[in-house]
């Protein structure tokens, strides 16, 4: 089996991750920001050191370029198993969050992470990636 690699719209590539971007900054604020901190036990001096570390323009600046990697090979798995219909994407970006979720809950089981932090974190990851996969298959 030989992979092409795929013509990509670049504007729904952008989109995408912009939409996944924007997803989490209403999760990780308004929805779900406060439990998130709470769950992990950061103190407001921690997340402000947190901050002094890692300035908003290379944490956000790092968040939209993941975004946008991811928005990139998931394009590529929707050309690759020639999804017409958004319900593929819908089913693509379940087997991927699946995937993920199972990598997740490795992580998870190995650390003292509170099972919370894995329902918020995997929630959200699952609604970007159906959001992603809608606009990837809906925008070609």
């Amino acid at each position: 089996m030989t992979l092409e690699l795929p013509p990509v719209n670049l504007l729904a590539v952008i989109v995408a991750g912009l939409v996944a971007f924007f997803l989490g900054a209403v999760w990780y604020s308004a929805l779900f920001g406060k439990m998130w901190l709470r769950y992990h036990g950061y103190t407001p001096e921690q997340v402000k050191e947190m901050q002094r570390q890692r300035p908003p323009h290379i944490f956000f600046g790092t968040m939209l370029l993941a975004y946008w990697l991811m928005a990139t090979m998931l394009a590529f798995l929707l050309y690759w198993i020639k999804a017409e219909h958004w319900l593929d994407g819908v089913a693509v970006a379940v087997v991927v969050w699946g995937i993920l979720q199972a990598v997740a809950m490795t992580d998870y089981i190995t650390s003292k992470k509170r099972i919370e932090i894995y329902f918020i974190d995997g929630l959200f990851q699952f609604c970007f990636l159906i959001l992603s996969a809608i606009v990837l298959t809906l925008w070609k």
